[in-house]
């Protein structure tokens, strides 16, 4: 059976930027970053065979609630990211490009409804927010698992490539996370969907891309807690209320 490092995750919690950290720690990326899509792929889109291995796994990221994952598949390890459902929520927002305020507020009021957005939740069965990361880091296993905050990573990512490192076993002394780091900046990223884009060479960012929305950029800022410039108090109070216990358990409020 086949093995998996799976890089795990809610949709808009940072998976991209995990794929890009671990290619650039395993493999020789070098100038080709389109590669990345090959050594990390995404098994939403992924077609052809599975070139890279880690230790004679493969790694992959999935948005599938752990218990949705094929039983094909097996798990030897997970990278699982958590970010602010707040900041989720805004790049989700942001990624289906509403036409107005109301398509926003819809949105929103899904979110605060099943805890996600359809085909996301049951069709796809990514599930919610909350249930998505309860299997993951909730459920007895029998693999190896790191968790992940998206804030935490910001703030110390050198700290955070070396604990990615040691998870996976890899030799990454202080020239190596150095390297990884500043391969992985937003706008080293920012730069490579730039150039995917204009050169129209298959990538991570094309995959990602919704070519049939002007002007949507995937890489838009990166930060914590952008929700602030997009949200309104009411909306934001409206989401702490969905979201609010599972938030003060991760340390968001």
């Amino acid at each position: 059976m086949t093995e998996f490092i799976w890089v795990a995750s809610f949709p808009k919690s940072g998976s991209t930027w995990m794929r890009y950290i671990l290619a650039h720690l395993l493999f020789d990326v070098d100038d080709e970053k389109a590669l990345v899509r090959e050594m990390v792929p995404n098994i939403h889109d992924w077609e052809g065979p599975l070139k890279y291995d880690w230790k004679g796994a493969y790694l992959a990221k999935t948005h599938l609630a752990h218990h949705n994952l094929p039983a094909r598949m097996k798990t030897r390890a997970a990278i699982y990211v958590i970010r602010n459902p707040l900041d989720v929520v805004d790049s989700s927002v942001a990624y289906m490009n509403p036409r107005s305020d109301g398509e926003q507020q819809r949105i929103i009021d899904e979110f605060c409804s099943t805890g996600s957005l359809e085909p996301w939740c049951t069709i796809l069965g990514y599930e919610s927010w909350e249930s998505n990361i309860t299997s993951w880091t909730g459920e007895s296993r029998d693999h190896a698992l790191l968790i992940v905050q998206y804030e935490d990573m910001l703030k110390e990512p050198h700290e955070y490539i070396g604990r990615i490192a040691k998870f996976l076993d890899v030799d990454a002394d202080d020239k190596k996370i150095e390297y990884v780091h500043d391969a992985t900046t937003f706008s080293t990223m920012k730069q490579q969907e730039d150039k995917e884009v204009g050169s129209g060479a298959k990538g991570v960012f094309t995959d990602e891309r919704l070519f049939d929305k002007k002007n949507f950029s995937f890489m838009r800022s990166g930060k914590s807690g952008g929700y602030q410039e997009c949200f309104s108090e009411r909306q934001i109070e409206q989401l702490i209320s969905r979201f609010g216990p599972t938030m003060e358990s991760l340390g968001y409020l």
